[in-house]
């Protein structure tokens, strides 16, 4: 009464593709995750961030990706550059948001 549903056994190929796929991701979980490093060559780009940036009064990744036109991931990339160069304040910060203030004088 009420055993459920009647599940067939898993055949041996199967069963022997789990245990690859397990064995990998275990050998996967082991290595360091790299940093990622951008790369912002393009000058006039930064120039442009920095003027939308001192005319804005809070900044953020997708705000200054709409201004810009470029991905998100490129946005927070610039964000981190004006931060490093003191153009930028950080206000709040976490794993996918960025909430900048422009420093005035």
């Amino acid at each position: 009464m009420g055993r459920g549903k009647f599940r067939k056994p898993a055949p041996a190929i199967d069963r022997g593709r789990r245990a690859l796929a397990r064995q990998i991701k275990e050998a996967l979980r082991g290595r360091e995750r790299e940093a990622r490093e951008y790369h912002l060559n393009d000058e006039s780009l930064i120039n442009k961030a920095a003027r939308v940036v001192s005319e804005a009064d809070v900044v953020t990744p997708s705000s200054l990706a709409t201004a810009l036109g470029v991905k998100v991931s490129i946005a927070k990339a610039i964000m981190r550059h004006l931060i490093e160069s003191n153009q930028l304040e950080v206000i709040d910060r976490s794993r996918e948001l960025i909430i900048a203030i422009p420093k005035r004088g």
